[in-house]
């Protein structure tokens, strides 16, 4: 590694004492860990201090939090499964009962959408059970202060001020927006999280798998955005009717992909959380 004068290294949270030095808290309580030592505990509930100073990998954790993470990927895994099985035979009714080919993508895409916009649903429920790492009492300590909420404030004041603007001078737009935004965020973050999850198991190939998931999603994300965009198009001028058809098919098969490839992560997941409780 070349060094230069420009090169920077980011500052150690423990000092030569191995007590902690940085604006640390604890990720089960929220206690401010600065001066414990990082290998002792925390003085309020006992955690580990090194959990919160460098985390740890789930085949050293206790029984109870591999119990944990397991009930709640379960819970995704049956969520998921359940959506899938109410889109599939919803699809497959509108299809069927379509007039003809142009219609029964049409119909299809319309079903799937739906079902798509539910996803995050359960993609937040597994942020929620599976992919937090910190507790509420980490977030309370370190987030609900005035100087941090005053800050917040201003931000969101200014945010719905924009989107109030944007709903009331491009209405179709800002609703495509919010829309594909809903579907594509919490689906995508819950990936990312799922990632991170897998290097503490640890599991780099599907940390990589979960990653790309989530780069995919993305990408699909603003292909529906687009298409939805361009989609009033399709009624004022034939000439697009053919492209957006083949747009419209494309993101459907993005879509179905991506659900199948999320499950069959989840349900390698679950298997590596077995692996580890054995």
């Amino acid at each position: 590694m070349q060094w230069s004068r420009s090169t920077k290294l980011a500052p150690s949270p423990v000092d030569l004492d191995d007590r902690v030095v940085a604006e640390l808290h604890c990720i089960k309580c929220g206690t401010l860990l600065r001066g414990e030592f990082a290998s002792g505990s925390c003085p309020q509930c006992g955690h580990p201090c090194s959990d919160s100073v460098y985390g740890d990998y789930l085949i050293y954790s206790d029984r109870a939090e591999v119990d944990r993470l397991d009930e709640a990927a379960r819970v995704v895994i049956y969520g998921g499964m359940l959506l899938g099985v109410i889109v599939a035979i919803a699809m497959l009714f509108m299809v069927t009962s379509s007039q003809n080919v142009i219609d029964a993508i049409r119909r299809g895409f319309d079903t799937l959408w739906a079902g798509v916009l539910l996803s995050p649903v359960i993609a937040t429920t597994g942020m929620v059970l599976l992919t937090r790492r910190y507790s509420m009492a980490y977030y309370e300590a370190k987030y609900f202060h005035r100087r941090y909420l005053i800050r917040a404030g201003i931000c969101t004041g200014l945010v719905l001020s924009l989107a109030g603007v944007a709903a009331y001078f491009w209405a179709h737009y800002f609703q495509v927006l919010l829309l594909a935004g809903w579907a594509t965020l919490p689906s995508a973050a819950f990936m990312r999280g799922l990632s991170r999850l897998m290097r503490r198991v640890p599991n780099v190939r599907l940390a990589s798998f979960a990653q790309a998931i989530s780069s995919i999603i993305w990408v699909n994300g603003v292909l529906s955005l687009l298409f939805n965009w361009l989609r009033p198009l399709a009624a004022e001028s034939s000439d697009w009717e053919a492209p957006l058809l083949s747009l419209q098919m494309l993101v459907s098969c993005g879509w179905i992909g991506l659900g199948i490839a999320s499950l069959r992560l989840m349900m390698t997941v679950h298997r590596n959380f077995l692996a580890i409780r054995r």
